[in-house]
């Protein structure tokens, strides 16, 4: 059951044979955050464990978030203790196992009145909260605390929000959470991870059908998406963690069954160019028309610019037909503008959109808009459908993916006639992740970097990749010209990009700009960065100038810049 080590370059290197020549003991359908967990749980638990993604890792809606990591607070309005302390564990957990990735978020929301957004019960929540998160900090890297709650005055929440200042607040709550500096490259890790520990795993690949015998499921057929040949991956269990694609995979299987995610949403949020709280996340509110309740809108500093959102409708359709209006921009314009006037928020302003799907808990709507799930589902399909060999996860929440995971492989294992197994996957850092102290860690950085290479440089990639910063390097000491930034206007290096190629599985070049790199995920890179990119990748992968070009076009037509300036 435990595979055998293979070389882990090799196993980055999509190399389709390992998927089509064995027999799994699990193959997890999806490459998005639950898909991620999910594998490296299984890879953890010594089970031999294939993971496929259709497109990239981390191409969808796990890329699309507003990147917090949330501890639970706003659980306590519907006193969920539960879910409560499972976030916060959680973001423990990415704090400690990640932490060049995930790092504290101070927050705050203006008080209202003397009802539940008023000073009086927001006090008594976060009290709540504090104590019942008292082991949030135990054994922790000081970087990574995260301090009580408390309340400040109006003029506070006045100062934290320049030129903020309606009349109806009474002050504010401030509390610290935690966010993700680069979402895409922490799924990129839980892959990494899981193939450390013996999985193999293929983006590009997709599901479109299955092979049963009698009522078990024995293979899945599956297609190269990018050079078109079809072949079986044999599997002793199935996982489908597709995310919004969940219902088709099960399509493929049982036309017209129960479906397990019973609609969908879009939700949208914006990068800004401008950083209009450079200190601070801020829940501030908005109502559209007159009667509706107040929506929250946050906004929260992140890599020199400002994420805000969300803005939600729903979904109809195919999940692959989703696609962003100039309505949904303007709303959420709207939304933003009316939450926070004196930041004045024009459509120039932003710099990417983030749209994404997720699961709702029935199609009526609330306060007119989608009433999204709450709570995530392990479907074993022996039981709803008679279907032995095939599960579905249906996750709702970037943040405790990783305790969704090893709740789905309790019953894997279980299902298989495994012992059960403890991964230690909340213990195991992820790739770069070996970091005590990471204060310390990034003063060393800079002090050992090579000459050449700025401070600002040694920090863009200590916080993407942690101790791996001297893997990228070793690349630049082989290549020289690959130590420099690929334009003025970017701190990312012609080697990152290799290694992209060489150990991460970026095989398009939307794969290094968008989701392998800082280059293009926070917003449309500079033509002559773009180039840059595009050259070094061409290089690495063989391409002819032809190819080169179309890939170039492909980047600047993603949907992230859809509806930007």
């Amino acid at each position: 059951m435990t595979p055998s080590p293979v070389n882990i370059m090799d196993r980055m290197k999509r190399t389709l044979s390992l998927l089509a020549n064995k027999e799994f003991d699990v193959v997890v359908v999806g490459g998005g955050i639950y898909g991620a967990a999910i594998a490296r749980e299984a890879a953890l638990c010594g089970l031999s464990t294939a993971l496929i993604e259709k497109n990239d890792f981390c191409s969808a809606t796990s890329a699309s978030s507003l990147k917090i990591i949330h501890g639970g607070l706003r659980y306590l309005q519907q006193m969920d203790i539960a879910r409560l302390r499972n976030s916060a564990t959680e973001r423990r957990t990415l704090l400690r196992i990640a932490p060049h990735l995930v790092h504290p978020l101070p927050c705050l929301m203006p008080t209202q009145g003397h009802l539940m957004k008023g000073r009086e019960a927001m006090f008594c929540g976060m009290l709540l909260n504090d104590i019942l998160s008292a082991d949030r900090n135990r054994r922790m890297d000081p970087e990574k605390v995260i301090p009580g709650c408390h309340l400040i005055s109006r003029d506070e929440v006045c100062r934290r929000v320049p030129g903020f200042s309606p009349d109806d607040i009474t002050g504010g709550a401030a509390w610290h959470d935690a966010y993700v500096y680069n979402s895409e490259r922490l799924v990129t890790a839980m892959v990494r991870s899981a193939v450390e520990a013996g999985a193999t795993a293929a983006n590009y690949v997709k599901l479109t059908g299955f092979h049963k015998r009698d009522s078990r499921i024995t293979a899945i057929r599956v297609r190269d998406e990018l050079a078109g040949a079809e072949f079986d991956i044999a599997a002793k269990l199935v996982i489908n963690a597709a995310g919004p694609w969940a219902n088709e995979v099960l399509a493929t299987l049982m036309p017209g069954s129960p479906a397990p995610v019973n609609g969908l949403a879009l939700g949208l949020n914006f990068i800004l160019k401008r950083s209009l709280l450079p200190h601070y996340s801020a829940g501030l509110r908005s109502r559209r028309n007159a009667g509706e309740s107040q929506r929250l809108m946050f906004m929260m500093p992140w890599r020199g610019q400002t994420l805000a959102g969300t803005y939600y409708r729903p979904h109809q359709g195919p999940a692959d037909s989703m696609k962003v209006t100039e309505q949904d921009i303007e709303i959420l314009l709207s939304d933003l503008t009316q939450a926070y006037p004196a930041a004045e928020i024009k459509h120039s302003d932003i710099a990417a959109i983030l749209p994404g799907l997720l699961p709702v808990k029935h199609t009526q709507l609330v306060n007119g808009e989608p009433a999204l799930a709450n709570h995530f589902s392990i479907i074993d399909h022996a039981g709803s459908d008679a279907i032995e060999g095939l599960m579905t996860v249906v996750g709702v929440k970037y943040t405790t993916a990783r305790d969704v995971a090893a709740r789905t492989l309790r019953h894997a294992l279980a299902k298989l006639g495994c012992p059960r197994t403890e991964s230690g996957s909340d213990q195991r850092p992820l790739p770069g992740g070996a970091i005590p102290d990471f204060n310390a860690f990034l003063s060393e950085s800079n002090t050992l970097a090579p000459a050449p290479l700025s401070s600002t440089v040694i920090e863009h990639l200590v916080y993407n990749y942690g101790t791996e910063t001297h893997d990228v390097l070793s690349i630049g000491k082989a290549a020289p010209a690959l130590l420099a930034p690929l334009a003025p206007s970017t701190s990312v290096l012609g080697a990152e990009v290799a290694h992209a190629v060489r150990a991460e599985m970026a095989v398009t070049l939307a794969d290094a700009v968008l989701r392998r790199t800082d280059l293009g995920s926070a917003g449309r890179p500079a033509p002559d960065a773009l180039e840059a990119c595009s050259r070094i990748m061409a290089a690495e992968c063989n391409w002819d100038d032809p190819r080169r070009l179309a890939e170039v076009a492909k980047v600047n037509n993603a949907t992230l810049y859809q509806g930007t300036p």
